[in-house]
């Protein structure tokens, strides 16, 4: 995760460290470079069809493991950048996965 004045910002995902697997083989899967996802950029409304809808290509290749996908919605939870609308329904995900 990426701090600033003690809050989260973005959390990364660290080069070659496996987060979890490939949907197409099954095989364990990392990022080759160092990657981060920044919670303050590309926040869009709407289906997630329209989103889709200019990108060609869009293909799934990542699973994330239980524990990665925990630790990311918490960042999410806790960062200032997550506009306060979503913090419940980030709430009810984590509460989900961890029951």
């Amino acid at each position: 995760m990426i701090y600033r004045d003690e809050e989260i910002y973005s959390y990364v995902f660290e080069k070659d460290v496996v987060i979890g697997t490939n949907p197409q083989d099954g095989s364990d899967f990392a990022f080759p470079l160092r990657t981060t996802v920044t919670f303050n950029y590309g926040i869009k409304h709407g289906e997630l069809g329209e989103f889709a809808h200019g990108m060609q290509n869009v293909k799934t290749v990542c699973i994330l493991s239980k524990k990665e996908f925990g630790d990311l919605l918490y960042a999410m939870y806790k960062s200032p950048e997550v506009d306060e609308a979503y913090k419940p329904y980030l709430e009810k995900s984590l509460e989900d996965l961890y029951k």
